[in-house]
């Protein structure tokens, strides 16, 4: 017998509903979203005019919402044409606009989505994103490091190069003559850069000062990348040593030698060595390694702790891929100016650097396999090591301040 459809719901159970979101609620979420749309391309149009009185509050506004900061850059690119333009000629025009000097957060969203607007422009494959977002980056490194008034030894063409093409996949090939050509045209004329700052800055430089000076015996054991230094190099010798800023001045008159070490990403340890007392051990981020014997076991703890402390303070945040999704396991770049954060903020970004390490994330940190000179796993207790330092030095730093 064929049952009515209107007899199916009997009365003493009521059949259940799907309620729908209320019209309200759905209109206010759309409202919002429309808001945010035109607050957004609003600060993108003052970000591209540089009405520069209202762009900090502004920028404040957007680092505090990811959301927003996203819909702001995404319309701020927009007005931005690269059509045949070489990617660092690109560069060049997009940086005399606006650039967020000391919020590392929007920088990365900005070459992110200046490499998108890139791409769209010319027509390429969204597959290059992530090779265009670290060239893009390594200019800016290098247009630091070449034109930012530290009077350490510059990046070498070969080493700009090395950054770039030592991790190159079949996917993403780096052409070596027009990475020159982009050396060569940052060396002769710098990036010109509008920058905005967000953050109150003491003026001069708080690192630009003698942290430490004395009488060290040096050693050179390992040359850049890990290779080892030629026997003819490797004797001990004496220097005057002046820590000024990140850079470590090793100078000899009598036999006119001078050495210049840069700081950044370097650690040091007290080494017990066989011959020599109160020695200590330096590695540099290029992995060039040195011994150097002090004066005292105090000179040694003093050295040490001095070296550790403005590592930990100034050196800036890798950088890392534009996609988290990207599995493809490339290196850290690691930046040879200064960290823009805090002191708070630092400290903040090491534990979590040292708590990425020590959990072993092999998707982020996992670009290894390319180093000739160590294993993987060694490498990760390398850095735990070198973490776990800079963690504790600047502990110490906070504690005082």
């Amino acid at each position: 017998m064929a049952v009515n459809n209107e007899q199916k719901s009997s009365p003493s159970t009521p059949q259940k509903k799907n309620v729908a979101p209320r019209a309200t609620d759905q209109t206010e979420e759309d409202m919002k979203n429309i808001q945010m749309c035109m607050k957004a391309q609003i600060l993108a149009r003052h970000l591209y005019q540089q009405e520069v009185y209202k762009i900090p509050e502004l920028i404040r506004q957007a680092i505090n919402d990811q959301e927003f900061a996203e819909e702001t850059l995404k319309a701020y690119v927009t007005y931005f044409k690269f059509e045949s333009m070489p990617f660092d000629e690109a560069l060049r025009t997009f940086l005399k606009v606006f650039w967020p000097e000391d919020e590392l957060k929007l920088q990365r969203l900005l070459i992110n989505h200046f490499s998108q607007q890139y791409i769209a422009c010319n027509k390429l494959q969204p597959e290059v994103l992530p090779e265009l977002y670290k060239l893009g980056y390594a200019i800016i490194m290098l247009n630091a490091d070449l034109h930012g008034g530290h009077k350490g030894k510059k990046m070498t063409c070969s080493e700009f190069l090395a950054n770039l093409t030592r991790t190159r996949s079949n996917q993403h090939k780096y052409n070596p003559v027009h990475l020159m050509k982009t050396y060569n045209s940052i060396k002769t004329q710098k990036l010109q850069v509008f920058s905005v700052k967000t953050r109150w800055q003491n003026t001069p430089s708080e690192i630009d000062y003698i942290a430490k000076a004395g009488h060290l015996i040096c050693k050179r054991v390992m040359d850049g990348n890990g290779r080892k230094t030629r026997k003819g190099r490797r004797s001990w010798k004496p220097f005057t040593a002046v820590l000024k800023d990140m850079v470590l001045q090793l100078q000899n008159d009598i036999i006119a030698h001078k050495i210049t070490i840069r700081l950044h990403h370097a650690v040091a340890y007290p080494l017990e060595h066989n011959k020599r007392p109160h020695v200590l051990f330096l590695k540099t981020a290029d992995s060039s390694v040195y011994y150097f014997q002090t004066e005292s076991e105090e000179q040694q703890r003093s050295w040490v702790a001095t070296i550790n402390q403005i590592a930990a303070r100034y050196s800036a945040p890798p950088l890392t891929s534009a996609s988290s999704s990207n599995k493809e396991k490339r290196p850290q770049v690691l930046p040879t100016f200064s960290s823009p954060l805090s002191l708070k903020q630092q400290l903040k970004f090491l534990k979590d650097q040292l708590k990425k390490f020590s959990t072993h994330d092999m998707v982020e940190f996992t670009a290894l396999q390319n180093r000739e000179d160590t294993l993987p796993f060694d490498y990760m207790q390398q850095e735990v090591m070198r973490y776990t330092t800079y963690v504790s030095a600047l502990e110490k730093a906070v504690k005082k301040s």
